[in-house]
């Protein structure tokens, strides 16, 4: 439900039910609403991980790479979303 409530911060409404239940399938269907709307965003299908990468932590480095790049589309693009920031700083100095 972090990854619905943080998507929803960014693009309100994105995610119209962010499931409270501990439910396994609840939980998964969290992380595919999470999923859909990072492609919405621009995150490319080959980018984006499969439900059960993050929660049977099988695959969790594809998980990363996937919020990762996830974080520099809205540096680059989190304008025309409505998302101005914060950012964190990445010019190396």
């Amino acid at each position: 439900s972090k990854l619905c409530k943080f998507v929803n911060i960014i693009r309100p409404g994105s995610v119209k039910k962010i499931h409270s239940s501990k439910l396994a399938f609840k939980l998964m269907e969290n992380i595919t609403n999470f999923l859909k709307t990072a492609q919405t965003i621009g995150v490319e299908r080959a980018d984006v991980f499969d439900t059960v990468d993050l929660y049977e932590a099988r695959d969790l480095t594809k998980v990363i790479n996937c919020i990762h790049l996830f974080g520099a589309i809205l540096i680059m693009d989190g304008p025309k979303y409505g998302f101005e920031g914060p950012h964190i700083e990445t010019d190396v100095k």
